[in-house]
């Protein structure tokens, strides 16, 4: 008989042990925080490894006296019983998806044929990149595998164990290091993620690095890879790029709401990002969708 007394609250869910019907799957949780919550204590999972995953938003962590900031589409990892919190820092608003795998065994590991849970449990246990980038197809599927194995039918826990260790065998595959940023420089990133709607001025990041333009500048690029000017406009592109696909909303209404100057600059950015016109890629998503159906 399938269980679904998982624990569930407006803004968290969160799966336990066999209520995911994965063996060794310990914890699987979303969480939406739409406001400020006291620091995460010092803590540790025993025998159990963790992935954070956030999926938007920002989210700070402290292990091995480092500390490391966290935006959407970047996963946190910690060994079994390694301690770790969040510092002094409180939690802020975001989105996360969380994993935890217990490790103390590889028999029935996460469901798999011997060889096969073999491979993964080696996999798991020799990982060590601390935080990574992953995907935004991949934290799509792993929202997708969490809200199936919510439901309460055989079918659906079939596909979402299917999709899960699909989605585990591409993160751990998935493993471009994301380099801690110094203060200035992250900073100045929380700045325009937390502003990303906003006209953001170079002055507006000097003032809040400390920097001068050249020395900004050059931090910046080779922290993140992207001049600040082409971070801001293709984070500005990958939200309007939701609002366009999922929304009815005009293509100038969307422009403004990112404060481009004009629809027209909104589309010559758009398409340097995307390689397709706000207009092509709607009607690609929409055909994609049906196609899918």
């Amino acid at each position: 008989m399938l269980k679904d007394e998982y624990v569930k609250s407006k803004y968290r869910t969160v799966l336990l042990g066999e209520q995911t019907w994965i063996n060794s799957l310990a914890t699987f949780g979303h969480a939406t925080n739409n406001k400020a919550e006291l620091p995460l204590v010092n803590h540790y999972h025993k025998e159990k490894l963790e992935f954070v995953i956030v999926v938007d938003g920002i989210q700070k962590y402290t292990a091995s006296d480092v500390n490391y900031t966290l935006y959407g589409g970047d996963v946190f990892f910690t060994m079994p019983n390694e301690i770790h919190s969040s510092g002094e820092n409180p939690q802020s608003v975001n989105e996360i998806v969380w994993l935890q795998i217990d490790m103390t065994t590889t028999e029935n590991f996460l469901g798999l044929p011997e060889h096969e849970a073999i491979h993964l449990y080696n996999l798991l246990i020799n990982f060590n990149a601390r935080q990574f980038a992953l995907p935004r197809k991949v934290i799509q599927l792993f929202l997708e595998s969490f809200q199936l194995l919510c439901n309460n039918n055989v079918a659906d826990k079939i596909k979402g164990h299917s999709m899960f260790v699909y989605c585990l065998v591409t993160m751990l595959e998935s493993t471009a290091v994301v380099q801690t940023l110094t203060p200035d420089i992250d900073a100045a990133k929380q700045y325009i993620l937390l502003h990303i709607k906003e006209i953001i001025d170079m002055d507006d990041l000097l003032g809040i690095s400390g920097l001068s333009v050249s020395r900004f500048k050059e931090k910046f690029k080779s922290q993140i890879g992207l001049s600040p000017r082409e971070f801001i406009n293709s984070t500005k592109i990958e939200q309007a790029k939701i609002q366009i696909a999922k929304t009815n909303e005009s293509i100038t209404d969307i422009a403004f709401d990112y404060s481009f100057s004009s629809s027209n600059y909104f589309c010559v950015v758009f398409k340097q990002f995307t390689g397709h016109s706000p207009k092509e890629f709607r009607r690609k998503y929409l055909k994609d969708k049906i196609s899918l159906d």
